[in-house]
């Protein structure tokens, strides 16, 4: 061959990603396998395909410790019977038929319904063509992720299948047929002498292909013992359970401690309960103090300055003397006028021990309201307490 034929030769080969009209043109997704599985014509997309949730799956919850998976058949009963002709046989679901349950922290082998075939493309056509495959977005919006091989190699004839993880702590359900994943395919640049392995030779493989049935995973011991959170959230919790169930001597001393901060918090109350009424007492007596000694002191002052009084009285009116009644007219008068003088001091005394009582009285009344807000607050202290002792002895009881 020459030169520009070998150039010729390469530019005619096809390179880069297969439309959605080569992919149906070359039948990459069967059109009708053997065993009844179709192709949906609104599926292929513009560079693309759109593969569908299918009729057969493992599904694990972790709940048990047998580590158990479920396997688990959505499809009608006609190939449920069918199916079951072989070991180990498949569960119908516990919800609504044609409907897979992942349940929270879950993870499931889901068998998509395409049957792909990049064997005849190689044989027929002298193409290479790989594929490459992941779930939708809209399921990733539900917690949903996947782990899948890397790609879908040339010369594969069978089933796909997605390894799918629930990340939430609600359940997610898939309906039979419902879009799941979307697969792309590739053209490989040159041909070459490609060689596909018979690796899948059992009664649950399609002959000289790939798998057929979720099955084959059991079958060659490829079903993890242990996956995805839920077993992870299971020995957690646990965990969590043993050691509240050997909480040290010290911190449930340590709580019990706290809880008799109720008595330590009554014992304070008390004291300043104490306290207050205390102060109450010694304030009405110096108030009644105050008011007996100026009442007193007043009273003794008025009585001897009557007793004078009423003496230069009886000397002016007994006196003949001009002159000497003249001047003991004159004291007299000026008696008169500090008796005038001692009865405004004691009006004006007199206002002033009420101003004082009037103030006690406003004092012992804010120490008393005090009084009544220190109690609400010691009462609402008490009552957390009571309620912390309550939520810790109903803990330990549930743990």
């Amino acid at each position: 061959m020459s030169d520009s034929a070998e150039v010729k030769d390469k530019i005619a080969k096809p390179s880069g990603i297969l439309t959605g009209a080569e992919i149906s043109k070359y039948k990459i997704i069967v059109e009708k396998s053997e065993d009844g599985y179709c192709s949906e014509k609104k599926c292929f997309q513009f560079a693309s395909y759109d593969l569908r949730v299918g009729d057969s799956h493992y599904v694990y919850d972790g709940s048990s410790e047998e580590h158990n998976w479920s396997l688990v058949f959505i499809g009608d009963n006609d190939k449920y019977n069918e199916l079951n002709k072989n070991e180990p046989h498949y569960e119908k679901p516990t919800g609504n038929m044609g409907e897979l349950v992942i349940p929270p922290y879950g993870s499931a082998i889901i068998q998509l319904e395409e049957v792909i075939d990049t064997k005849t493309v190689a044989q027929d056509h002298k193409l290479l063509v790989v594929g490459r495959f992941d779930l939708k977005l809209k399921r990733v919006y539900q917690a949903l992720i996947s782990q899948q091989a890397t790609q879908v190699e040339p010369y594969y004839y069978g089933k796909l299948y997605c390894f799918v993880y629930n990340l939430s702590d609600k359940a997610v359900v898939l309906s039979h047929k419902e879009p799941i994943a979307t697969i792309e395919f590739s053209y490989v640049s040159t041909m070459c002498d490609y060689k596909a392995e018979d690796k899948y030779l059992d009664e649950f493989s399609y002959p000289g292909g790939g798998i057929k049935d979720v099955r084959w995973f059991s079958r060659h011991n490829r079903l993890p013992s242990e996956c995805g959170l839920a077993r992870f959230k299971q020995t957690l919790n646990n965990s969590l359970m043993d050691g509240l169930e050997s909480i040290p001597d010290e911190i449930e001393q340590q709580f019990n401690t706290w809880s008799n901060k109720k008595e330590t918090i009554e014992s304070i109350a008390a004291r300043i309960k104490t306290y207050i009424d205390t102060k109450i007492y010694i304030i009405g007596i110096v108030a009644a103090a105050i008011l007996g000694f100026f009442n007193l002191s007043f009273y003794t002052d008025l009585k001897e300055l009557r007793v004078e009084f009423d003496f230069f009285k009886n000397q002016v009116e007994s006196n003949q003397n001009s002159k000497l009644s003249e001047i003991t007219q004159n004291q007299f008068s000026f008696y008169n006028a500090i008796d005038n003088l001692n009865i405004s001091l004691i009006l004006w005394t007199i206002f002033f021990l009420v101003f004082i009582f009037i103030s006690l009285c406003y004092l012992r009344k804010n120490l008393r309201r005090n009084r009544s807000i220190l109690n609400k607050h010691i009462n609402e202290n008490k009552q957390k307490l009571e309620d912390l002792e309550k939520q810790f002895n109903k803990f330990k009881e549930n743990s």
